[in-house]
């Protein structure tokens, strides 16, 4: 028979279990049963013993307790890690524990073994024992490092022991989190103290140091302020920028960013403000523990206290004879505080001229007053007036020259400065003649309007009749040139025909016979009257005068000339060929716009040699040039025609000329005379010249050169009235 026996599954952790099955008696199971004798047992086989094996883990199953996984450990930090033996704690085990480098961290570090003190060992569990402890330690190495991972693991039990097959029992990451500063310690790089000026020196370049570590972005702000505690504003207006920022990438460590003033042109005194270093972001991360504070000393600047310089209308000053005192204004527009200047008279150490007339040095003590003038402004002030006394040594003479002397401005005080008009020029004048070279000096260097130009213009005309012939019309000619050149404005195109007026009534007087080189003052007064006018219109101005006549004066613009011809009295000609290229003919290379002009010269007065001084025909010049060009002798012809009032002019001993002006008489080099197609007599010269500008004509006359239709009848009648008287004569005899 057989008997089952079950046994209870109880999951409770057991170690090898016994127990035994005896049989105790026998008996019959039907008593009405004849057998041949009662049941007995064995006498050795009247038990069993069943062994019931180890189950549910009874040497325990190990794994980390959970307070010793997912750890995060600062540097220095330790912790006490706990290994569990759960289920069974029959017999004597053990299980082994390390740390272990890590590859895979996502976004933080792998940490090394410096990071950590490595763990190997053998955790040994005695019999009922049922944990056991490790200690991991984290080396606090002062290195600036992100997050950092590393894992622990058990592994090897021994004794019938296991590991836990529940996830994330038996092994666990371990994170550093980021240590010393590793986004950063931000500060200045050094201490500042820096002195900046508007005017010289108006920037500065600040340095950030970032210390520490150098992971990640991190921005600082930086913003200004007047004072070390932190109040700020009133700087917007003084720097370009108030505030900012300043960005490190990652793994950036300096980085500058500059400070700059404004140009403001206002006044300022010296004053210091600060940059301070504000705040950081990410504010969790980085940190400012360095320098966060640099001065900045600014200069005065602007002139604080103003800037001195003579007025417009007294940087040349000319005192006429009867004249006691000069007085110069000095002006100081702006100044914070009160100030001073010094008005200081200077002998000048060398003769010099005035439009080329001599002029002397002025004496201290016999022409002026040579103390010095102290002028004081005071807040609010901004002119002032220096006077200089003049002495009455020889005032009214005619015979001495002019004399100069300066003045100038020297030592301003406070945070006064001296401007660019420091000096004026004094004139002292001994002629009391008006019309003198030197009255008008004062106002054409002094920027003159137009209305000043045109008294000017006036009392030059006047000018020329009170100065001696010879070098006195030197000194003239340099007066009007410089007049050209500050007349010469689209304002004053009036002054210039004005001007050309008064040249005309120069052509008629006998006083400035042989003075060529005015007709170069003239060509230049002619280019001003299309000065003003733009390119590329084409513009043309005609004036005629007594004396001369300003047929055409036109603007091209462009490299081209298509030529162009002008027609004089009565009948006369000038025409100027066609240009491909005048920026040849540029001495300046401008490729502006251009002004080709003709002149006709109605009498030959100023083209008169001191030799050879036989007249031109029809007593007449005629002048053309290219504005710019400095060239007397072109590649090109000009074709030019003088007409006579005479008859005719024969085709025999004529010369076609032009002026030299290096030697101040006629040439007939490289000009030649045309044949007329007309016939051989005809009323006017045909010539073809390379030089330019000035050009006349001179012709032989034969003895019908004069004659005209009734002086010939007359003839004609006289010779038949002599025939018949010699006629009848001889009929009589």
């Amino acid at each position: 028979a057989t008997v089952q026996i079950d046994i209870t599954n109880d999951d409770i952790p057991e170690d090898t279990e016994q127990f035994e099955v005896v049989l105790l008696a026998a008996h019959p199971t039907d008593s009405a049963a004849t057998v041949p004798a009662s049941p007995r047992l064995h006498s050795t086989l009247t038990s069993s013993v069943i062994t019931i094996t180890d189950d549910d883990d009874p040497a325990g199953v190990f794994s980390l307790a959970p307070a010793s996984t997912d750890l995060r450990l600062l540097e220095g930090q330790s912790a006490n890690i706990v290994v569990r033996r759960d289920r069974g704690q029959f017999g004597a085990v053990s299980v082994t524990i390390r740390t272990v480098v890590l590859t895979n961290v996502g976004a933080n570090q792998s940490a090394s073994t410096s990071d950590f003190i490595p763990i190997d060992a053998v955790l040994m569990f005695a019999n009922g024992q049922s944990s056991a402890n490790v200690t991991l330690r984290i080396v606090d190495d002062g290195i600036p490092e992100i997050n950092e991972t590393f894992g622990l693991a058990l592994s090897s039990p021994t004794g019938g022991a296991k590991l836990s097959s529940l996830s994330g029992s038996t092994s666990t990451s371990v994170v550093i989190p980021g240590n010393d500063n590793q986004y950063g310690d931000f500060g200045f790089a050094q201490t500042y103290d820096v002195t900046v000026n508007e005017d010289t020196s108006p920037s500065t370049m600040l340095t950030v140091q970032r210390n520490a570590g150098t992971f990640g972005s991190v921005t600082v702000h930086w913003i200004a302020q007047q004072t070390r505690d932190g109040l700020s504003g009133g700087l917007t207006e003084q720097l370009v920028a108030a505030q900012g920022d300043v960005v490190f990438q990652e793994f950036e460590s300096r980085k500058g960013f500059v400070i700059s003033l404004a140009n403001d042109s206002i006044p300022e005194p010296a004053t210091t403000f600060y940059i301070y270093l504000q705040f950081v972001v990410p504010a969790s991360k980085a940190i400012l523990g360095g320098t966060r504070l640099a001065q900045i000393n600014s200069q005065s600047n602007d002139a604080a206290d103003g800037v001195y310089q003579f007025a417009k209308d007294s940087r040349i000053v000319v005192a006429k004879p009867g004249d006691t005192v000069v007085n110069l204004k000095v002006t100081r527009p702006s100044g914070l505080s009160r100030s001073s200047v010094q008005c200081v008279p200077v002998l000048l150490t060398t003769n010099t001229e005035i439009y080329g007339e001599p002029a002397t040095i002025a004496r201290p003590g016999i022409d002026y007053v040579a103390s010095s003038k102290p002028l004081t402004f005071e807040v609010g002030i901004t002119e002032r007036v220096c006077q200089i006394t003049l002495l009455a040594v020889n005032r009214g003479s005619t015979d001495i020259a002019p004399s100069l002397f300066n003045v100038t401005l020297a030592m301003p005080s406070g945070l006064a400065t001296i401007g660019e008009f420091n000096k004026a020029e004094v004139v002292v004048t001994y002629s009391s003649n008006i019309n003198s070279i030197s009255d008008f000096r004062d106002v054409i260097e002094n920027d003159p309007t137009p209305p000043q130009i045109v008294d000017v213009i006036n009392g030059v005309g006047q000018l020329p009749n009170s100065l001696e012939p010879g070098t006195g019309l030197v000194y003239f000619i340099a007066l009007v040139d410089r007049l050209i050149d500050v007349a010469q404005v689209c304002t004053s195109k009036s002054n210039a025909i004005n001007m050309m007026g008064v040249f005309d009534n120069m052509l008629a007087s006998d006083t400035f016979t042989g003075y060529a080189n005015y007709s170069s003052l003239v060509t230049k007064f002619a280019y001003a009257t299309v000065t003003c006018d733009a390119c590329p219109t084409n513009k043309t101005f005609s004036s005629t005068y007594l004396n001369m006549a300003v047929r055409s004066v036109a603007t091209y613009s462009g490299l081209s000339f298509t030529g162009i011809a002008a027609s004089g009295r009565p009948a006369d000609t000038l025409s100027f060929p066609a240009i491909s290229n005048l920026q040849q003919y540029d001495v300046a290379n401008r490729s502006i716009c251009y002004t080709v002009h003709f002149i006709e010269y109605l009498n030959q007065r100023w083209f008169t040699p001191a030799t050879d001084n036989a007249p031109v025909l029809s007593n007449k010049v005629l002048s053309v040039n290219i504005q710019h060009s400095m060239a007397t002798v072109v590649p090109y012809d000009v074709t030019y025609r003088i007409h006579t009032s005479q008859s005719r002019v024969t085709n025999r001993g004529g010369s076609c000329l032009f002026w030299d002006h290096s030697l101040n008489e006629w040439s007939s080099t490289s000009c030649t005379r045309q044949t007329p197609s007309g016939g051989a007599d005809l009323q006017y010269i045909e010539c073809k010249c390379k030089n330019l500008p000035d050009l006349a004509a001179r012709a032989d006359a034969d003895s019908r050169v004069g004659f005209g239709v009734a002086a010939r009848v007359s003839c004609f009648v006289c010779m038949t009235i002599m025939f018949v008287i010699l006629l009848l004569h001889h009929l009589a005899h």
